[in-house]
């Protein structure tokens, strides 16, 4: 578990059963903004050693990526011409070869961490006014597909770039986005909202021309007591799917989804199964 303390200092923990022992702590001279945990293989090794890094975005635009093995910073992440914006989320892509950041000026940029160079960035959402972009809020990935979030989501194909579906039916801005085990699923939460949406991504991923989808109804809509704070898919496949939220009241949910409909069990009587969102806890 890595946690960040006064903004400047960040901590990674072992957790054993009900215990937690802090087993690195680190001043950093920034102040930042979000974190991410990514793991992949250790260059030049045999013994299938594992590298772990944090990468924690800043208020002033670069990303540090610590080694948590070799206990350093191995990159500072920074376009070469400046004028970078805060940093909004980040998220390791691509087995942790790759970093995605989100900025507050609406553009996503992705990074190559083999060398620490820039690979390319783009813009994501719209202004129909003509003035800046919105703010990225909340990134999600699976393979090539990107998520961003900010009153509206956008599904890029994270090769090209390319918007190829919006999802929208926020209010505020999206505080929580994750993808289900294949990436057919994600679900959504945003800051004023008491629910969570759960769209279907299934029918826009071979989509390549230069219009983009636009999907107002969920497959599924939660209610919640209060407005959630984080969520998460557990990561295996099979069904059923399972899904956990944790809310600004406190409560820590979990919820079983049904099974998309050519996947669905039939009972002896040939009845499909429930298609209802059902919470076990």
């Amino acid at each position: 578990v890595v946690t960040g303390a006064d903004r400047r200092g960040v901590k990674v923990w072992d957790v054993v059963g009900d215990e937690a022992k802090a087993l690195k702590d680190r001043v950093l001279g920034h102040t930042f903004t979000c974190l991410a945990l990514g793991t992949r293989k250790a260059k030049r090794d045999n013994k299938g050693m594992q590298d772990t890094f944090v990468a924690m975005g800043t208020e002033t635009g670069a990303i540090l990526v610590w080694n948590l093995r070799k206990g350093k910073v191995v990159y500072t992440l920074e376009e070469s011409k400046g004028g970078s914006s805060e940093i909004t989320d980040v998220i390791f892509a691509h087995n942790s070869s790759m970093l995605v950041s989100g900025h507050k000026d609406g553009r996503v940029r992705e990074w190559d961490l083999s060398t620490g160079m820039l690979k390319k960035s783009f813009t994501t959402g719209e202004n129909s006014s003509g003035g800046q972009s919105p703010s990225v809020s909340k990134l999600a990935v699976y393979q090539n597909k990107l998520l961003a979030g900010f009153t509206q989501i956008c599904l890029h194909d994270l090769a090209s770039g390319k918007v190829i579906g919006k999802f929208q039916g926020h209010s505020s801005s999206i505080r929580c986005l994750d993808f289900n085990a294949n990436g057919e699923l994600f679900a959504s939460g945003a800051d004023d909202d008491r629910f969570l949406s759960i769209w279907s991504t299934s029918n826009l991923g071979s989509k390549t021309g230069k219009s983009s989808a636009i999907v107002r109804e969920p497959l599924y809509l939660i209610s919640l007591g209060s407005a959630p704070v984080s969520l998460r898919f557990t990561p295996s496949s099979n069904p059923p799917t399972y899904l956990s939220c944790v809310t600004t009241g406190g409560s820590a949910l979990i919820y079983a989804l049904p099974a998309p409909k050519n996947k669905r069990t039939k009972g002896k009587k040939g009845s499909s199964s429930s298609t209802k969102v059902t919470r076990i806890k």
